[in-house]
């Protein structure tokens, strides 16, 4: 990994930026021969898709059709402490 002066580095910062982007290998800025930060290409964000349902077209296409036929799972009731919150 390559190193540089943070007095170096503050003269070139733009071209210093752009070598790490373009290359993807970060680099570390010293301060008195000791490291002080790590300039490191951004992550690339994931394509994303144009419309919600072409984001469900791509998943249906790759896990299979989804359906709306689902059940709730049954809610347990205590009745003997429950109440009806709209009576007085």
């Amino acid at each position: 990994m390559r190193t540089i002066e943070l007095n170096e580095a503050k003269n070139c910062l733009p071209q210093l930026c752009e070598a790490v982007a373009r290359t993807g290998e970060a680099v570390i800025i010293l301060a008195d021969q000791k490291p002080l930060v790590t300039l490191a290409p951004a992550a690339k964000r994931p394509e994303t898709t144009a419309s919600i349902w072409a984001a469900r077209l791509q998943f249906e296409q790759e896990q299979g059709a989804l359906t709306e036929a689902f059940e709730l799972p049954p809610h347990a009731v205590d009745e003997s402490t429950w109440r009806n919150p709209l009576d007085s």
